[in-house]
């Protein structure tokens, strides 16, 4: 396998979002400027962030690993990577497991898309995401 795709289910939360954007751009407004600004600047937000959520996911390849977090992603090459393992994510109830990447100059990456309540789960997307590594 020369590459390995995780999407995990982050990508159910569009359902709810999509219903909030609808909700939040039929809400009444005094005056059709005001309208007209608070539909644009609401599809912009809800554009963006629907496309973040669409994107998110950890890739990996022989050159390295992507984490494409909502917020950021990060482009790590496997000489960079000292591991990747299963935690417990820093969430509020600290009970999602998470792949992290733990890079050799002690920081590590969380890769939020790579993450579910079941840590066998979590278990097989690391070996997934660990099989195109080149080994010495």
């Amino acid at each position: 396998m020369t590459s390995a795709v995780i999407r995990g289910t982050l990508r159910l939360v569009l359902i709810p979002l999509a219903l909030f954007a609808v909700v939040a751009v039929s809400a009444p407004m005094p005056n059709a400027l005001i309208k007209a600004a608070w539909l644009i600047a609401a599809f912009a937000f809800f554009g963006w962030l629907g496309r973040r959520i669409w994107r998110a996911g950890v890739q990996s390849d022989l050159n390295g690993i992507i984490v494409r977090n909502i917020g950021r992603s990060y482009i790590i090459p496997w000489h960079e990577v000292e591991e990747l393992s299963v935690e417990r994510s820093n969430n509020v109830s600290g009970l999602v497991k998470c792949v992290v990447v733990h890079r050799r100059d002690g920081t590590g990456v969380i890769a939020r898309a790579a993450s579910s309540y079941s840590r066998s789960r979590v278990e097989t997307w690391r070996e997934q995401l660990e099989t195109p590594r080149p080994r010495p």
